[in-house]
């Protein structure tokens, strides 16, 4: 049988039961972690955070009293990524960061650029597409009357090429909580 340990993370009350080659890899993933962060204003917090959300990740793998071992570990913190301090440089230049403005994939009607706004705003994303479906149904209702409607038309057409540039320009996220966990661990974008 294999030797398993019990291990608390930050922000959880449930112990995780980990074999013992998984609970060394997660020691010293979070020391290398405490050590680049160790110079950061909000490193101890930041590291919270991090156990927070490796937490997250583990709470439905260690339901029913399952026992996770090293491949899943690794397979969680390849995932997760390595923690960076922000003075790290890398290849000679400072690191990404996270956008601020993105394009969320999950949940999306379109391409998700509004649910990005949303998310960004911290908004129902129902309220961010009623507000630009609205806009663009006023405006386009404005311009209806003035020159046999080619002004309407010239404007709905530039609302959708406008669209199509969000598309292109902002970075896709997987979801919501993707985007804010980034933004909260302050995670380089890949």
């Amino acid at each position: 049988m294999t030797a398993t340990r019990h291990m608390r993370l930050a922000g959880h009350a449930q112990l995780f039961t980990l074999t013992d080659d998984a609970h060394s890899d997660l020691v010293s993933y979070l020391s290398r972690s405490r050590a680049a962060l160790e110079n950061e204003p909000d490193g101890d917090e930041t590291l919270r955070d991090v156990e927070a959300a490796l937490g997250d990740q583990l709470a439905p793998l260690c339901e029913g009293g399952s026992v996770v071992d090293a491949v899943q570990m690794q397979n969680l913190l390849d995932r997760t990524g390595s923690i960076e301090s922000s003075r790290t440089m890398q290849n000679g230049s400072a690191p990404q960061r996270l956008p601020s403005w993105v394009r969320v994939t999950e949940g999306k009607w379109l391409a998700g650029v509004c649910l990005g706004v949303a998310a960004r705003a911290n908004l129902d994303p129902a309220w961010v597409r009623g507000v630009a479906a609205v806009a663009v149904f006023l405006v386009a209702g404005i311009l209806a009357p003035l020159g046999e409607g080619i002004p309407m038309l010239l404007f709905l057409a530039a609302a959708a090429l406008g669209y199509i540039v969000l598309i292109v320009a902002l970075p896709p996220v997987r979801s919501v909580a993707e985007y804010r966990r980034l933004h909260r661990l302050g995670r380089n974008y890949p």
